[in-house]
């Protein structure tokens, strides 16, 4: 028997994932709880903000690829909790997971950056120790980085991960996109979700131009 595969979409998960944790993180009190039951932390005052950039770190600074998927953050200048997102279904073993994501950091640039993949910062592997606190800058207000983190994985990955083993974090706390999905409140409001963070005008956002347009420009 052959087994259909669903059909691909021009638009995958994971090029939106920040996007919509961060709206259901913000839209849904279930989201909330859910992730302070994780952490064993209240954030019913947290906001969520998609692709939140490092402060320099002992006056070195990261790499620009280093951010931080979806920042929570308090108000007042509070802490920030990280959440990192790895959506795809592939590649994701236990020791792949590993050899990816949690190699120790150098530094380049004659020293003056550090290069390392976000997930081994937030596990403060090498060099990060030794550096000081992680900062995040939001809203040019500055919040510390709790060591405590968030994983968001696809479910498939962590029924496979159960079956073998996790991956070893130290202080990363897992939660599946699926779960998130339930506490927001399931298909219907998922789907109203994506849909508008795809809602936009595509002809203005793409600079598209029409033939008066160019002429009116040059």
């Amino acid at each position: 028997m052959v087994v259909s595969k669903r059909p691909e979409t021009p638009i995958k998960l994971t090029h939106l994932g920040e996007s919509i944790v961060e709206g259901m993180f913000n839209g849904s009190p279930g989201v909330r709880e859910l992730l302070s039951d994780r952490l064993s932390r209240p954030l019913a005052n947290f906001e969520a903000r998609a692709e939140v950039a490092l402060e320099p770190l002992s006056g070195l600074i990261f790499d620009g690829g280093s951010r931080i998927d979806v920042a929570l953050f308090g108000p007042h200048g509070q802490t920030c909790v990280a959440c990192e997102l790895k959506l795809g279904t592939t590649r994701l073993s236990a020791s792949e997971f590993e050899k990816r994501f949690l190699q120790n950091g150098t530094l380049s640039h004659r020293n003056k950056r550090i290069r390392a993949n976000m997930i081994a910062i937030l596990e403060r592997r090498e060099p990060i120790p030794r550096l000081g606190d992680l900062m995040a800058n939001i809203n040019h207000v500055p919040h510390r980085i709790d060591e405590n983190w968030l994983l968001v994985v696809r479910h498939e990955a962590l029924l496979a991960w159960e079956k073998s083993r996790r991956p070893a974090l130290s202080s990363g706390k897992i939660v599946s996109l699926e779960e998130l999905v339930e506490a927001y409140g399931g298909r219907e409001e998922f789907n109203i979700l994506v849909r508008s963070r795809i809602d936009f005008d595509y002809f203005d956002r793409w600079g598209v131009k029409l033939s008066q347009e160019r002429r009116a420009t040059n």
